[in-house]
C-alpha cells in the first residue's frame, strides 16, 4: 500500500520518466475511450446512419427535382412559344376578328403546321388552346377548343386572375369531359401588341409520365417519395402505396412552413420517420421523401460491434508503436542529457551524434552548433581580453613620462640647430610630432585627420632617408577628416608599401594615398605604390608582416574589428603585376571632437 502511495505521489509531482508518462497516458486513454465508446457508439452509429441516409436521400431528391423541374420548364417553354411566336400570335388574333369564314380556314391551315411542329418537338407534352366560338376552327376539339365546353368556371377565373402568368394544376381541366389524370399549366393568351386576350393556353402531361420519372430515380429501400402541390394534394408518387397513403397533416404543415429544402424527423402514428424535402422552384410544388427509422437502425448494432473490435485492435497497435518510438526517443534524450553533464564539467569537445532528421535530430544538431558557438565565443573573449591587456600595457608605457621624451628630442633639436645641422633638426622635429601623435595621451581612437598627419610625418622622415627619391601624392576627401580612425591603422599600410614595393624597385618610388566616404557610409583608404608588386603567396593578410616586429595587416584588421565591428575589411587587389594596391575599409563614425585648424 505504501509503495502504491509513493508511486502516486511521484506521478503527481511529475517524477516519473517521460516514456512511462506517455505509456500511462495511452493506457488511460484506451480504457476511457473503451468505456465512453460502449455508451455512445450506438447513438453515434445512428447519427452516422441518419447523416448518410439524409445525404443519399437528399442527393436522390435533388436529382429528381432536376428531372421534375426540367419537365415543368419544357411545358413552360411550349406555352411561351405559343404566346411569343409572332406569326402564330397574329394568326390567332386575326381569326378572332375576321368575319370571313374562308379567311379563318386559311388561318387555321397556316396555323396547323406550327402546332404540329411544337407537339412533334416536345414529346410527352400536349397542347390545348381555348378560343371564343367566333373562331371557326375552335370546333376542331383536338388541340383547339371553344370556350363553350368550359364547365370549370372556378379554374377559368383563377387563370384570368393570373393575367398572363402561369397557373399550375393537377387533375383539373377546364372541361370535365377531358382526361383529368394530367398535370397542366394554364396561361392567358394575349395579343403580342395590343395585349388583348385571345384565349387560354393549356400545356399538360400525363401524371403517369411523372410517376415513371419518380420511380426511375433511385431512393432508399422502403422510402416513399411524393410530389404535392401548394395545397398539399398528392400529384404523383414513386409507388402505388404512396398514391394510396397520404402524409399526415403535421408533416405537411412543417414542409409548407419550411424553406426551399430541409430535413427533419417526425412521428407518424407509432412510427418514426426521417423526412427530406425539396421545393420545385418553378411552381412552388414540393417533393417529399419519407423513410421509416425502423429500416435505418436494423444494422446499427452490428456496425457498433465491428467498429469496437476494429478500434480496439488499432489502439493496441498504436500503443505498441508509441512504446517503440518512445523507447528510441528517450534513449536519444538521455544521451543528450549525458553530454550536457559532460559540458558542465568543461567537456566542450564532446559531440552528440545526429543521424536522424526528426525534431530530436534537429535538437541534436542545434546543440552541437551551440557547443561550437560557445567554444568560438570563449576563444573570442580570450583573444579580446588578451588584446585589451596588451593595449592597456601599451597605454601604460605611453604614459611613462612622455615629457622626458619630448624634452630630450627638443634638446637634440637645439643642439643640431647650434651646429647648423638643419636637416637633422627637421628630422628630429618630424620625429617629435610623430611620437606626439602616436602616443596621443594613450587614446586608441583618433580622427582621420590626425591619422593622416601621422602618415605625413612618417613619410617626411622616409623621404629624407631616401634622398627625396620618393614621391607621395595625397588625394583626400575632406568629408572624412573628422570621422574616427584606429590609431596607427594607415601607417602600417604605408610601411607595407615600403617593405614589399619601394625597397625592391630600381626606379623612383611613388606612393599614393586616397581617402573617400562611400555612399553606404564607409570610409575607404587606398594605398598604391609603383613597386614590383606582391607575390601571389604573400597576398594573404596572414603572410604580410611589417619589418622585424611581424606586426601584419591581419593585426590591423583585428584592431579595426575590435572597435568598429565585423563590417571592416582589408583588401589586396588581385592580379597586380607592377605595384600593389591595398584598401582598408571601416564604418564612418564620429565620436572624437578634435579641433584641427590645418588641412590635408
Amino acid at each position: 500500500m505504501k509503495w502504491r502511495k509513493t508511486k502516486l505521489l511521484q506521478l503527481l509531482r511529475g517524477d516519473i520518466k517521460l516514456r512511462n508518462k506517455i505509456i500511462l497516458l495511452c493506457i488511460t486513454f484506451f480504457v476511457a475511450f473503451t468505456i465512453i465508446f460502449y455508451f455512445v457508439s450506438y447513438q453515434r452509429s445512428i447519427e452516422i446512419l441518419d447523416a448518410q441516409v439524409d445525404e443519399n436521400a437528399a442527393s436522390a431528391l435533388e436529382q429528381l427535382n432536376l428531372h421534375i423541374t426540367y419537365i415543368f420548364n419544357e411545358m413552360d417553354k411550349v406555352s411561351n412559344i405559343i404566346s411569343n411566336q409572332h406569326a402564330m400570335n397574329e394568326l390567332l388574333y386575326s381569326s378572332l376578328h375576321e368575319a370571313d369564314k374562308l379567311k379563318q380556314i386559311e388561318n387555321y391551315f397556316a396555323l396547323k403546321p406550327f402546332l404540329n411542329d411544337i407537339i412533334t418537338s416536345y414529346s410527352n407534352y400536349y397542347l390545348s388552346i381555348y378560343l371564343p366560338e367566333e373562331v371557326l376552327f375552335s370546333q376542331e376539339q383536338i388541340m383547339i377548343y371553344p370556350f363553350k365546353i368550359v364547365d370549370n368556371q372556378e379554374l377559368q377565373a383563377a387563370i384570368e386572375k393570373q393575367d398572363g402568368k402561369a397557373l399550375w394544376r393537377s387533375s383539373q381541366r377546364l372541361s370535365k369531359k377531358l382526361d383529368q389524370d394530367v398535370t397542366s399549366q394554364y396561361k392567358l393568351l394575349k395579343h403580342y401588341y395590343t395585349n388583348n386576350v385571345i384565349g387560354i393556353i393549356e400545356v399538360y402531361t400525363q401524371n403517369k409520365f411523372i410517376e415513371q420519372i419518380m420511380s426511375n430515380v433511385g431512393s432508399a429501400s422502403g422510402s416513399i417519395t411524393y410530389l404535392i402541390d401548394q395545397e398539399g394534394a398528392i400529384i404523383a408518387a414513386n409507388t402505388r402505396t404512396g398514391m394510396a397513403s397520404r402524409p399526415d397533416a403535421e408533416l405537411l404543415h412543417k414542409v409548407m412552413q419550411g424553406g426551399p429544402k430541409g430535413t427533419f424527423k417526425t412521428e407518424e402514428g407509432s412510427q418514426s420517420k426521417q423526412v427530406v424535402y425539396r421545393k420545385v422552384e418553378i411552381n412552388d410544388w414540393t417533393l417529399i421523401t419519407t423513410i421509416p427509422e425502423s429500416i435505418l437502425y436494423s444494422s446499427s448494432k452490428k456496425l457498433r460491434d465491428s467498429s469496437f473490435i476494429t478500434i480496439a485492435a488499432v489502439l493496441l497497435i498504436v500503443i505498441l508503436l508509441i512504446y517503440l518510438i518512445l523507447k528510441n526517443s528517450t534513449k536519444r534524450i538521455n544521451r543528450l542529457i549525458r553530454v550536457m553533464s559532460y559540458i558542465e564539467n568543461d567537456g566542450l569537445t564532446t559531440v552528440v551524434p545526429s543521424r536522424v532528421n526528426d525534431e530530436l535530430g534537429e535538437l541534436e544538431k542545434r546543440f552541437n552548433e551551440m557547443r561550437s558557438r560557445i567554444n568560438s565565443l570563449i576563444a573570442e573573449i580570450y583573444r579580446a581580453e588578451h588584446m585589451k591587456k596588451e593595449a592597456q600595457f601599451e597605454a601604460l608605457q605611453a604614459q611613462i613620462n612622455p615629457h622626458f621624451l619630448y624634452n630630450t628630442l627638443d634638446t637634440i633639436n637645439w643642439m643640431a640647430i647650434n651646429q647648423d645641422a638643419y636637416e637633422v633638426s627637421s628630422i628630429i622635429t618630424a620625429l617629435s610630432k610623430f611620437f606626439r601623435l602616436t602616443l596621443s595621451e594613450g587614446k586608441e581612437i583618433i580622427t582621420v585627420r590626425e591619422e593622416i598627419e601621422i602618415v605625413k610625418q612618417y613619410m617626411y622622415i622616409q623621404k629624407i632617408r631616401y634622398d627625396d627619391a620618393l614621391q607621395v601624392n595625397y588625394c583626400i576627401d575632406e568629408q572624412v577628416l573628422d570621422y574616427d580612425a584606429v590609431k596607427l591603422s594607415l601607417q602600417p599600410l604605408i610601411e607595407n608599401a615600403f617593405k614589399h614595393g619601394i625597397q625592391h624597385s630600381d626606379r623612383a618610388g611613388v606612393i599614393e594615398l586616397k581617402a573617400i566616404l562611400t555612399d553606404d557610409g564607409f570610409i575607404e583608404m587606398r594605398v598604391l605604390d609603383n613597386g614590383p608588386g606582391l607575390l601571389k603567396k604573400t597576398r594573404d593578410l596572414e603572410d604580410i608582416s611589417l619589418g622585424r616586429s611581424g606586426y601584419g595587416l591581419h593585426n590591423v584588421l583585428e584592431r579595426l574589428e575590435l572597435h568598429f565591428g565585423p563590417a571592416c575589411s582589408i583588401e589586396i587587389k588581385d592580379g597586380i603585376e607592377t605595384g600593389a594596391e591595398v584598401t582598408i575599409i571601416w564604418p564612418a563614425r564620429s565620436t572624437c571632437s578634435v579641433e584641427s585648424s590645418h588641412g590635408v
